[in-house]
């Protein structure tokens, strides 16, 4: 199956909403996410990382934005190369970032002996 300008949207649009249900679920699981001072620290930067992973995942998805910049088309395919090389990069970070915050709340949760296990519910 060929990628279409339509069906690479989509795939923005996908990467978004996972980004939407994060925050969903921060704001409703907040009070014991709150907690947990060194993991929202992470999910901030991690968020953030993401944030700029979308601009860029937006910007390199076509030619439409470069080619508004330059005529030459052999430098259009070099910006698209660069653009999606600086948009994986932020990917790689944001992943590590979102490791690592929930590595320090499963560390928090240990170190304060799990009381807070018990009050966390999916309802």
């Amino acid at each position: 199956m060929t990628e279409t300008h339509l069906t690479d949207r989509l795939d923005d649009l996908i990467v978004l909403l996972y980004g939407v249900l994060f925050v969903i679920g921060a704001f409703k699981f907040y009070k014991e996410v709150w907690e947990h001072k060194g993991m929202v620290r992470w999910l901030v930067v991690a968020l953030a990382l993401f944030l700029i992973m979308s601009i860029f995942d937006f910007v390199s998805n076509d030619n439409y934005l470069y080619q508004f910049f330059t005529n030459d088309r052999g430098l259009d395919k070099e910006i698209g190369i660069i653009l999606g090389t600086i948009e994986d990069s932020f990917k790689l970070l944001a992943e590590g970032a979102f490791v690592i915050a929930f590595m320090e709340g499963f560390h928090s949760t240990i170190a304060r002996g799990g009381r807070n296990q018990n009050k966390i519910s999916p309802y």
